[in-house]
């Protein structure tokens, strides 16, 4: 017997190790300055979606070094030749208690990204919805991966989540009070 995986759905992984208090600190200033973004959006936590890019800002650029070098890393392992990190932006998410965002996609890019800046165990979950829907979901076995309708990713503190841009994902509600800040990622 063989099994042969086509068409894998992606997530890579990895972690950010130096300070990011700075960096929370710059975003929540940022808070106070820059008009909140993402008009289209249907839920709306504060964000600087088409209103201020991160990646212009040389206070972010380590962060941004970090960023780039890790979609230099996942795109080639998963074959993609033309991502260029010149073509990167990025915007900052503020979920307070009460706060969610669709299932939504990054169409029109290559690689999108999450990094989670600021979070705890009891922050809202990214939850990541399976492109593969052939099978009534009272028919899968919620215990096989193959057979996942949604891929739920607790919030950790430093986690940087890259994938491609098809993949649709939402933030669960924020049920508590806490500020939970992510940085959202694009790249051409």
């Amino acid at each position: 017997m063989k099994m042969i995986n086509l068409f894998p759905t992606t997530i890579y992984e990895n972690y950010y190790e130096g300070d990011l208090s700075p960096y929370v600190d710059k975003c929540m200033k940022l808070k106070d300055k820059i008009k909140c973004g993402g008009n289209n959006w249907i839920n709306k936590p504060y964000n600087t979606y088409d209103t201020y890019d991160l990646f212009k800002d040389k206070f972010f650029k380590k962060l941004i070094d970090f960023f780039n070098e890790n979609v230099e890393t996942f795109s080639k392992e998963i074959g993609v030749k033309k991502v260029s990190i010149k073509t990167g932006c990025g915007w900052f998410n503020l979920y307070n208690k009460g706060d969610s965002q669709e299932f939504h996609d990054h169409n029109f890019n290559i690689i999108s990204g999450i990094f989670y800046l600021k979070s705890n165990k009891d922050d809202a979950f990214t939850v990541f919805k399976s492109p593969i829907n052939e099978l009534p979901s009272d028919k899968n076995d919620e215990n096989n991966f193959y057979t996942w309708k949604n891929y739920r990713v607790p919030p950790v503190q430093g986690k940087l989540l890259l994938f491609r841009s098809n993949l649709e994902h939402c933030v669960e509600k924020q049920m508590f009070n806490s500020s939970r800040i992510t940085i959202a990622l694009n790249y051409k």
